[in-house]
């Protein structure tokens, strides 16, 4: 279940072991939030990313590793099997 404010997945992708499912929202502040396939119903870990999220996987052999991207950015995210996510972001320019 998505925390309160957030308004609906706008990417997901489960980890290679089946450990994790990842979710984008689309509330206000744009959030990704880790859930365990065996665990609650509630995230276990959330980050902040800040802009829409149109693609997201995780990495293919890491279950706490998974990255985010969208019209304008490309983010690395770290789980540390606990609590916290840590990102690393970058952005995107088009050239013409």
């Amino acid at each position: 279940m998505l925390p309160k404010g957030a308004r609906l997945v706008t990417a997901i992708s489960i980890s290679a072991n089946d450990q994790y499912i990842v979710a984008a929202d689309a509330s206000e502040k744009i959030f990704a939030h880790i859930f365990k396939i065996d665990g609650s119903k509630n995230p276990i870990a959330d980050v902040q990313i800040g802009q829409k999220v149109v693609h997201m996987n995780f990495h293919p052999v890491n279950d706490n590793r998974f990255a985010t991207a969208g019209a304008k950015h490309m983010s690395i995210c770290e789980f540390d099997g606990a609590k916290t996510i840590s990102k690393k972001a970058g952005t995107g320019t088009t050239e013409s």
